[in-house]
């Protein structure tokens, strides 16, 4: 048994919640899960013991203030949420670099990660003591050897994604992709209910009215991003109709090796390295992302195939490598596609932080699907209809 995680404390506050605020926030048997998943991993570190219990905490503690803000101020949830672009595909597709690109526009609504971490009550300023709050939360991530050279440093200013508002729900990718214990948890994920999904996205919905509302940007689009959003896409067009998708597709063998190393240096804030089984990694990520990649397959097909001549898709897919060789084509192509304006303002911030990625320009992370037990035959067969499709 994982010692420091209060079980119980955790799941009468769950609890409570419900109590409080209704089945509209019944997030008890994902956190449930997750819970037990946890607890019940003897392999869990002292460290790691101690860091998912404040985790749990914090976020449900977190989720109690977000709903009694809407509780007291119910105008919230009249805060349109217009257009929003929401960027996916599998982890470890360019998402988060086309992410900070689009958020180099004024005209969208990207807020930084330490709003989402902690929103209610309503952040006003860049001078809060929320803000440095999240510090010690960016110090964890960045010290795990190896993060910063896959993924850009944690700042409480990072343009970051959507898992920040999902864990409040119970839904928490950690322990899709690097969780030696969570397959009960898997399970409920690949089969939540239909009114499961709704409740989840809406309350998603729900974080992203109180940001704006504060701020009064509920003229503006948002623009997100996450890899979750391929296994809600339909729940998430039935809650937000006019979204807009931009759908990242990657080189299978360089995609799935990727995940496999991210996913191992994420089970380092849990684990000793000793107790980490890499071959159980490797069945994880590949696990998640044939899931993921599926549900989006499926939901495509059928949306292709009745789509109109001359009408406009509400997806625009990019590959990863082009991506990388011109931004700012890529950009535009974007743009074009979803009859916006990419201004003169926008290219030239967009060159500057081109720059500035170029001069920290870090050397390739080692991937090795070998390491993780995979090869390349399963690599082809997991990813054989996916890529025939969008490849």
């Amino acid at each position: 048994m994982a010692k420091y995680i209060e079980v119980q404390k955790i799941k009468k506050s769950i609890r409570k919640i419900r109590e409080i605020f209704g089945d509209d926030c019944d997030f008890v048997k994902s956190f449930d899960l997750l819970v037990d998943s946890y607890s019940e991993d003897s392999k869990i570190s002292e460290q790691g013991g101690q860091i998912s219990n404040t985790a749990f905490n914090r976020r449900i503690d977190t989720l109690h203030k977000i709903l009694a803000t809407v509780q007291e101020i119910p105008e919230v949830l009249q805060v349109p949420i217009k257009c929003p672009l929401f960027i996916t595909g599998n982890m470890r597709t360019g998402s988060t670099f086309l992410h900070h690109l689009l958020s180099l526009d004024s005209a969208f609504l990207s807020p930084p990660v330490w709003q989402f971490e902690n929103p209610s009550p309503f952040p006003v300023d860049f001078k809060e003591e929320r803000m440095k709050d999240f510090q010690p939360i960016a110090d964890l991530w960045n010290s795990r050897p190896g993060f910063t050279a896959v993924h850009p440093a944690f700042t409480p200013l990072s343009i970051e994604e959507c898992f920040w508002i999902f864990f409040r729900t119970g839904v928490w990718r950690d322990a899709n992709t690097s969780m030696l214990n969570s397959d009960s948890y898997i399970d409920w994920y690949e089969n939540m209910t239909q009114q499961e999904e709704l409740r989840i996205i809406r309350h998603y919905k729900k974080e992203l009215q109180i940001i704006a509302f504060k701020q009064g940007n509920d003229d503006m689009s948002y623009i997100r991003k996450d890899s979750y959003h391929l296994r809600f896409l339909p729940t998430l067009l039935e809650v937000f109709p006019d979204a807009r998708i931009v759908h990242l597709v990657r080189d299978a063998a360089a995609n799935l090796a990727s995940i496999c190393s991210i996913s191992y240096i994420v089970a380092t804030l849990i684990y000793d390295e000793k107790d980490i089984d890499r071959v159980k990694i490797g069945k994880l990520a590949m696990r998640y992302s044939k899931f993921g990649m599926r549900k989006f397959l499926e939901y495509r097909k059928i949306y292709d195939a009745q789509l109109k001549p001359g009408e406009r898709s509400v997806f625009y897919d990019v590959k990863y490598e082009s991506l990388l060789a011109d931004p700012v084509e890529t950009m535009s192509k974007i743009y074009s596609h979803f009859e916006m304006d990419l201004i003169d303002e926008t290219k030239e911030k967009v060159g500057v932080y081109l720059d500035d990625c170029s001069k920290n320009w870090k050397a390739t992370y080692p991937h090795s699907l070998e390491n993780f037990g995979i090869t390349q035959n399963d690599v082809d067969e997991m990813y054989h209809d996916y890529m025939k499709y969008f490849g």
